[in-house]
């Protein structure tokens, strides 16, 4: 097996990994609050990126770069969304950090055959490894600690403040967050891993995570089967776009909370409805809506965050062509891929990306996604 090879498996094993190097400029404060959001970072996996691209580009003989009609669209979209931001340094900045989950997505484009036969083990050893450290972690109700720290397994336990958590029989236990920010960006992970390499098996993991969107979107993926069509992201689109017209009933369970990051997606899409205000800056447009300066620190922990649905989130950050270049991705996407396995993958994403933003917005799914999407397009099929 090749060098490149090598690096592309370790890549893919380490996908769920976050050991990060984070800098917090001055913008990443919000209403006086650290918001990682918002962070400089360079992942360890974005250093693997680099490696990887670098072998490749050695081994093979370079082509000429082919700046065709798409990628000089592309240019001016990211280059307008630049431009007119709120935050030109915030949307620099979450382009760039973009910038090595857009190269893995083309590298896969291009060697998809390649990369579905080097794929399924080292993503076979990372269901493993997370299905265990989630299992252990819902078992000890905190973290194992050690060399997992490394990994990206942060100090937690049932006692952290904030901590996602639930009670069974009067006791108290800790939804696993094994090495992702969140219990429900690791069942995501899980899932859609599952579905891609074809072994049920490893949703088991989900479970102790008790994420709702995630097995919502598990059942939807076995109801809809072979039946992934435009008509499934188009209501899809709809119901997203429905949902900053139902107002907050109180901001007092995760259910109002969700609403209320939708009605705010609602103001600040009324912004810029066409170009967006940028990537990057939802999170610092809520600190310029009046209605949020008046909330306890509190509410606002919870509430400074990206809107729980990607196509939201896409359109208050990139517009209306933005929300139109994802919606045509998905479908064409799931159009041109006949491997039911990748299909079953997209459409997990294409459903718990409703209720959830971690498939754009948290390094370890969004390369995952992005891969999966590359797979789906990919170029040299067999």
């Amino acid at each position: 097996m090749s060098l490149e090879h090598r690096l592309f498996q370790l890549l893919v094993l380490l996908l769920p990994t976050q050991l990060t190097f984070h800098y917090f400029p001055s913008w990443s404060y919000v209403f006086g609050l650290k918001i990682d959001y918002l962070a400089v970072s360079l992942y360890f996996t974005d250093l693997l990126i680099i490696s990887l691209l670098v072998v490749s580009f050695i081994t093979k003989k370079p082509k000429r770069p082919n700046f065709d009609i798409f990628a000089r669209l592309s240019f001016v979209f990211v280059a307008t969304n630049i431009l007119f931001s709120s935050s030109i340094a915030i949307t620099t900045i979450a382009w760039l950090k973009m910038a090595p989950d857009f190269s893995l997505a083309y590298y896969v484009y291009e060697n998809s055959s390649k990369v579905k036969d080097h794929i399924v083990k080292p993503l076979t050893l990372s269901l493993i490894f997370l299905s265990t450290l989630a299992i252990l972690q819902f078992i000890h109700k905190g973290s194992l600690g050690g060399l997992l720290y490394w990994l990206g397994e942060r100090d937690l336990s049932v006692f952290t403040p904030g901590i996602a958590k639930f009670n069974f029989g009067g006791i108290n236990y800790l939804r696993p967050y094994a090495t992702f920010p969140h219990p429900n960006a690791l069942a995501g992970f899980i899932g859609a891993s599952a579905l891609l390499i074809g072994k049920p098996l490893f949703l088991i993991g989900l479970l102790p995570t008790l994420s709702r969107n995630a097995i919502s979107a598990l059942l939807g993926v076995f109801l809809l089967r072979g039946k992934f069509s435009k008509a499934t992201i188009f209501i899809v689109a709809i119901f997203s776009l429905v949902l900053p017209l139902k107002g907050p009933l109180g901001i007092s369970s995760a259910i109002d909370r969700r609403l209320q990051l939708a009605t705010w997606a609602g103001e600040i899409v009324s912004v810029n409805p066409v170009n967006g205000t940028g990537l990057g800056t939802y999170i610092y447009e809520i600190g310029k809506l009046n209605n949020t300066s008046q909330l306890r620190v509190e509410t606002l922990n919870s509430l400074l965050q990206p809107v729980h649905n990607i196509y939201l989130l896409v359109l208050s950050e990139t517009g209306l062509l933005g929300l139109c270049i994802i919606v045509i991705l998905l479908t064409s996407s799931a159009a041109k891929t006949k491997d039911s396995k990748v299909k079953n993958a997209l459409l997990f994403i294409v459903l718990s990306g409703t209720l959830d933003h971690y498939w754009l917005t948290i390094k370890q799914t969004r390369l995952l996604f992005f891969v999966i999407l590359a797979l789906a397009r990919g170029k040299d099929k067999r």
